[in-house]
């Protein structure tokens, strides 16, 4: 009913429930199982399920965003003008990078994460995708910094006809990681973590912090703000600790102490007496784990004509 198909959970209970507890969007193929509490972007579910490249890449373009607004909220309009990539790529790009083994990351973090290796550049790789799922982008890791790729960089190792059509995407109105967290979260709003860079966001989920975000940068865009405002009943801001990261700290607290609860993650005692710029991934994942249940609030500020009602 409503555009939802429901059906008996394929990853619980060998898909013999007695009642369905699996459901799927009919418009935004988000799919989130009561029972188990999981969810999958349209993509991702297909892909957990086997079913070919081809069909993904096919089901991707036909996904249609949801109008899921608060009211008065502007409109989300990262979806206008992406390209989307074929899912084939994905057989040529995902191969475990090494020097992330070495860092502690583990290998299904990793693989959980779609982690590959650009042959090319010798660099680990980071898969792009929007909170719908579908594929837009590639990113690298190079000696100057993480960089998202054009058309040019993926000619280098990947067939023209995969990426024919592509144009590299503005990575400020994405979020890294949100494909799997929107549609956990678009049941039922939870808090949602907010850092930087890919490795901080794996490495947070690995420390067991649930429904964490990358900006990939510490720029905080509306649009970033924007789609957190749909399903975040908090954000919890845990950005790098130097001065770009306390500029997009402060800009992130501007753009959304009034649309929803605000707290930003200390770092440990004597942090900045060690010099270097600290990031999540610098962190035990007990110091992890403190920092961001111990994260304090920035309340909301109402104005003098807010505080009065008129009976």
């Amino acid at each position: 009913g409503g555009g939802n198909l429901a059906y008996r959970c394929p990853f619980h209970g060998g898909g013999l429930e007695a009642k369905p507890s699996f459901f799927v969007h009919g418009d935004t193929g988000m799919a989130f199982c009561h029972a188990c509490s999981r969810g999958w972007s349209f993509p991702m579910l297909l892909r957990q399920l086997g079913a070919p490249s081809r069909i993904v890449t096919a089901a991707s373009a036909i996904l249609r965003e949801t109008q899921k607004t608060k009211l008065g909220s502007k409109g989300y309009t990262g979806l206008d003008n992406v390209k989307l990539l074929q899912e084939d790529i994905t057989n040529v790009t995902l191969s475990c990078p090494v020097d992330l083994l070495d860092d502690g990351f583990a290998e299904q973090t990793l693989l959980e994460n779609e982690v590959g290796y650009d042959i090319y550049n010798e660099c680990a790789l980071y898969h792009l995708r929007d909170h719908l799922g579908r594929l837009i982008g590639l990113s690298g890791r190079w000696a100057d910094g993480y960089y998202v790729y054009g058309k040019a960089q993926l000619n280098n190792f990947i067939a023209q006809d995969l990426i024919a059509g592509y144009s590299r995407p503005n990575k400020s109105d994405f979020l890294w990681n949100m494909h799997r967290v929107y549609p956990v979260l678009w049941q039922a709003p939870a808090p949602v973590v907010v850092v930087e860079g890919f490795k901080a966001c794996m490495w947070v989920q690995q420390c067991g912090v649930p429904n964490v975000v990358a900006l990939m940068g510490a720029y905080f865009s509306e649009q970033q703000g924007l789609l957190l405002e749909r399903v975040a009943s908090e954000i919890i801001l845990f950005l790098d600790l130097d001065g770009a990261g306390a500029k997009g700290t402060n800009r992130a607290i501007n753009l959304m102490k009034k649309r929803c609860l605000v707290r930003t993650v200390g770092y440990p005692r004597g942090s900045i007496a060690l010099g270097d710029k600290l990031q999540p991934d610098s962190l035990t994942a007990e110091e992890v784990q403190e920092a961001v249940h111990t994260a304090p609030p920035h309340y909301r500020r109402y104005s003098h004509e807010r505080s009065r009602l008129s009976y």
